[in-house]
């Protein structure tokens, strides 16, 4: 399986192919099965479907039923072919996909031993919800601005339903503040003082608008300031759905006086 990255809409059918040979003219098994990691792959991959050297196709705990309804599918194509089919992909399935295969050698004694095992190159898998794409407009009130001068940044989200949002404030790339899901606002390290002496603000009205305010800009403060939108499948999860940034907005300020 060539290294690839396919995106797919929440509902579709995905299918990859793994091409699997025996290494040794020896009578021997093949074991075949494909795997779902997630995350920074701190987490053990998920088990999606396994066909076993018995040749018994066995589905991960989170797909048994999706197996019985046949909507999760491993076929053996040809030879050397084997074609894992997911219908009706789900968000949460986004991530890397990857096959492993293994040869098994049953000895004298009758037990089975692997004596090579492979994992193919792996797949990304970026599953896009229906209906819930994610839009962000950034807004300023005024982005020409003297020192002392006051500025308000509003980060206006379009989303049909109501999610788990977290949002990052930034300028210049580099992150100011965060507001995570439960709307608990955290600042970088640099500019804490500033916030505690009331300089700088940053509020959740709604669930689909952001404001950050700085009352009394300085030179310092001038710059590209964009807001980072992530959809988080969980209130206090690190996964996320989709990750999308405003354009950016040129700030200027002008020494007083």
């Amino acid at each position: 399986m060539a290294p690839q990255a396919l995106s797919h809409m929440e509902g579709d059918v995905v299918e990859l192919t793994c091409e699997v040979s025996k290494a040794t003219a020896q009578h021997t098994h093949l074991s075949v099965g494909w795997y779902l990691l997630q995350g920074a792959g701190e987490q053990p991959a998920k088990e999606i479907l396994t066909l076993s050297k018995d040749f018994i196709l066995k589905p991960g705990p989170s797909y048994e039923q999706r197996f019985l309804e046949g909507d999760v599918q491993l076929n053996k194509v040809g030879n050397t072919t084997y074609k894992l089919v997911i219908r009706g992909v789900k968000p949460s399935e986004q991530g890397q996909l990857y096959c492993e295969a293994a040869e098994w050698i049953e000895d004298p004694d009758k037990t089975w031993k692997d004596i090579s095992c492979h994992q193919t190159q792996r797949t990304w898998l970026a599953v896009l919800s229906r209906g819930t794409e994610l839009s962000v407009d950034l807004t300023a009130t005024e982005p020409s601005l003297s020192e002392g001068d006051t500025l308000q940044l509003s980060c206006v989200l379009e989303a049909p339903k109501s999610s788990n949002f977290k949002v990052l404030w930034l300028l210049n790339g580099m992150e100011v503040a965060r507001v995570d899901p439960h709307g608990v606002l955290t600042w970088e390290e640099e500019y804490e003082e500033r916030a505690r002496l009331g300089q700088l603000q940053a509020v959740k009205p709604s669930n689909t608008v952001y404001v950050f305010t700085i009352s009394e800009v300085g030179l310092e403060d001038k710059g590209t300031y964009q807001c980072s939108v992530s959809e988080m499948k969980t209130p206090g999860g690190l996964q996320s759905i989709q990750t999308v940034v405003s354009s950016g907005i040129q700030v200027d300020v002008k020494p007083a006086g």
